[in-house]
Formats: C-alpha cells, structure tokens, sequence
C-alpha cells in the first residue's frame, strides 16, 4: 500500500473517530440519567471509551501528517486541499 493510500486512511479514520467521538459525548449528555452510577460517576468503561476515541482521533491525525510528507504532499492552505509535489 502506497502513502497516498496510508494518507488517505488515515484521514478518514481521524474524522471517523472525531465524529464517534461527537456522537457519544452528545449520547453521553442526554443519557446521563440512565449511565451515571448511584455516586453520579460515569462507569469505567464509558470513560475508557471518550477516552480512547479522543486519543485515537489525534493518534490518527499525527499518523495523516506523518504519511502526508511521505506522500509528498506540501502543506496545504488553511482550509484547502494539498497539492502534490513531484
């Protein structure tokens, strides 16, 4: 598999985790009731999981930065695509 193709995974994992990330926070805050424990705690494993999901999306991002120059990409402009060096 070719940069290109790490670089491209890797930035569509990184916005995958971000948006799970989103999704169960928000599920997090309206389900608060049924989640938090009777010392309104939030059990281990959902902490475990905001946790993760958060260290995996900047995980990923260091990863799409790393296989961006491997790519040969140059750095994009703020809000732009990358353009390819050859």
């Amino acid at each position: 598999m070719g940069w290109i193709a790490v670089w491209m995974s890797a930035r569509i994992l990184r916005w995958g985790l971000w948006i799970s990330f989103l999704g169960f926070m928000i599920y997090v805050h309206f389900n608060r009731a049924a989640l938090l424990t009777k010392l309104n705690q939030l059990p281990s494993g959902i902490e475990v999981s905001i946790y993760a999901l958060a260290a995996g999306a900047i995980a990923a991002g260091f990863l799409e930065l790393a296989a961006r120059e491997k790519a040969g990409f140059q750095r994009p402009p703020f809000l732009g695509w990358p353009q390819r060096v050859n």
